[in-house]
């Protein structure tokens, strides 16, 4: 069993010839609107695969709330641990033909007490604990004790690395080339941290 804690969120994709700039205004050629949030789509994807996924993000008391975990379901996604006290968040995409793209964003209510909440239950449960990598650092800590198995998702952060090298690692951490470059380099100065940079390098080509 994996459980998925982190965004869930209504995409609303609208295709533009190009990314507008400040103040600027441009004519959409397409709008979509579909279920995402980046543990969202992970726990669809691993059900898609076979896997046992539930998900333990937060949704809203609101209609939008429904059809979103219905659609999880449909999929195979459990969804008994979904919080129905948060807010089901809406991302707009501006998407160019050629794959550039810009986001806008809302905080969700996956708070730090809940992602603790949701990695008790998953060890309660024997299983491994999925958290995008939003979550931190204010939730590094829930990753500190030895129990199974926890798998961080830092591919879509930017800035700063959101796991600084003395935070408690995970198990596994999904990154991009350039994630994982800044998140190695990061606090590496000193001959300890050198150390850990480098034991940490292991495994990304």
């Amino acid at each position: 069993m994996i459980v998925f804690c982190g965004y869930a969120n209504v995409d609303l994709t609208v295709e533009v010839p190009v990314l507008p700039g400040p103040a600027a205004r441009v004519q959409a050629t397409r709008v979509r609107r579909g279920e995402g949030g980046m543990a969202a789509n992970a726990a669809v994807a691993a059900a898609r695969m076979g896997a046992d996924a539930r998900f333990a993000g937060a949704v809203g008391p609101d209609p939008q709330r429904a059809a979103f975990l219905d659609a999880l379901a449909a999929d195979g996604v459990g969804t008994r641990w979904t919080s129905r006290s948060g807010v089901l968040t809406t991302a707009v995409v501006l998407l160019t033909p050629d794959g550039e793209r810009s986001i806008i964003s809302q905080d969700d209510r996956v708070t730090a007490e809940h992602v603790a909440a949701a990695a008790a239950a998953a060890r309660d449960a024997g299983a491994w604990l999925y958290l995008d990598g939003y979550r931190f650092p204010a939730a590094a800590d829930v990753l500190a004790g030895p129990e199974r198995g926890g798998v961080v998702d830092l591919d879509a952060a930017t800035g700063p690395p959101p796991c600084a090298p003395r935070s408690p690692p995970p198990d596994h951490a999904l990154v991009a080339r350039a994630q994982a470059t800044a998140f190695l380099a990061a606090g590496a100065a000193g001959a300890a941290d050198a150390a850990l940079a480098a034991e940490r390098r292991r495994g990304i080509g």
